[in-house]
């Protein structure tokens, strides 16, 4: 009897300990995934980012002086790509191409032939209105959702050009520079799929440094005569767009090459 209750004991103690043992593997287990997990989406600390992104962009500027400049459309089709290097753990210094595509409606001074035979060679090259930007931007990070609000500056180029016309002896000059510097702020929040991905929506606001300036020069038959003429309706917008972001950590990318080398 004695003999099969130490037996008994000696099982229940194997199976208490087998179970035991299991569970610190499981825990071991567990601790293991959420510390892959963890570091699979940690603070990026010296991030190298590149955003692409598509939405609208709304005119926020008006039609200052419309029936002399023309005027944009209310809503437009823009796209951006921007870069972003983190100098330090949150800031970073990024640069921004976007194009926003629109026609220029009700141009008194418009060039048809020039734009017929733009649009002959290169269709709808004309309807592209590029911008470029550069700015600080700072990168804060709260479980998966990245917040990186920005400001910088830049140059939005919609149509610059000088044409002359000579009709009954008087020759009229347009000089026309819509090409403004603006400010811009922005804020994007992102979510990180994965560890080199994350989906983005973003809204940016760019505000004119300067106007759009039109002059106007007449001579000829004793009618010489210049107007001059300026707008601030352009480089005044409003975009959302949603887009992904592709991301490495610089400083990861060091630490595994110093790594290798020690190996």
């Amino acid at each position: 009897m004695k003999k099969y209750l130490s037996t008994i004991i000696l099982s229940l103690c194997f199976g208490v300990a087998t179970v035991q043992a299991a569970d610190v593997r499981e825990v071991a287990a567990t601790a293991d995934s959420t510390a892959t997990r963890e570091d699979r989406f940690r603070m990026l600390e010296k991030p190298f980012m590149m955003v692409f992104s598509a939405g609208a962009n709304l005119n926020t500027g008006g039609r200052h002086n419309s029936e002399v400049f023309g005027y944009r459309p209310d809503a437009a089709t823009q796209i951006n790509f921007r870069f972003n290097i983190g100098f330090h753990r949150n800031w970073n210094v990024y640069a921004d191409l976007g194009c926003t595509f629109y026609s220029i409606q009700a141009d008194p001074y418009f060039d048809q032939l020039g734009d017929l035979l733009m649009n002959l060679f290169m269709p709808g090259v004309n309807k592209i209105h590029p911008s470029f930007s550069i700015g600080a931007s700072y990168l804060s990070q709260v479980g998966r959702w990245q917040f990186m609000p920005r400001i910088g500056a830049g140059c939005q180029a919609v149509r610059t050009n000088n044409q002359s016309k000579e009709r009954n002896g008087i020759k009229t000059t347009v000089k026309r520079e819509i090409a403004p510097y603006f400010i811009e702020g922005g804020f994007g929040v992102g979510f990180r799929t994965s560890r080199v991905c994350s989906l983005i929506f973003d809204i940016c606001y760019h505000h004119p440094l300067e106007s759009a300036s039109l002059t106007v020069s007449t001579s000829g038959s004793n009618q010489d005569s210049t107007e001059k003429f300026k707008s601030n309706s352009w480089a005044n917008d409003l975009s959302l767009s949603l887009g992904f972001q592709l991301q490495t950590d610089l400083s990861r990318s060091k630490r595994a090459k110093a790594a290798a080398a020690v190996k």
